[in-house]
């Protein structure tokens, strides 16, 4: 009898502890979805930062080859360095 006793002790101590090993599991993967969740959305931020920087520079890079033409477009005046200036200087 004591035999039996101790067997179905020995038996729900390792089907607790199983269960408890089971519920340890869960919230690792849990926690760990959690962690790749988050890695994925700075990771999607992160792109879509990178895309918006490559259309300004695009556009920074437009804007300078405009100005360069307007400049080679533009007639060239240049005024004197001295002016004429009333008394002969």
């Amino acid at each position: 009898m004591k035999k039996k006793i101790i067997i179905l002790a020995v038996i729900i101590a390792a089907f607790a502890s199983s269960i408890a090993l089971h519920i340890w599991e869960i919230k690792k993967i849990n926690e760990f979805s959690k962690t790749f969740e988050t890695l994925s959305q700075i990771e999607l931020k992160r792109t879509s930062l990178m895309v918006l920087q490559q259309q300004v520079l695009q556009n920074v890079v437009r804007e300078v080859e405009n100005g360069k033409k307007q400049e080679l477009e533009k007639p060239d005046f240049k005024l004197p360095d001295k002016l004429d200036t009333p008394g002969g200087k």
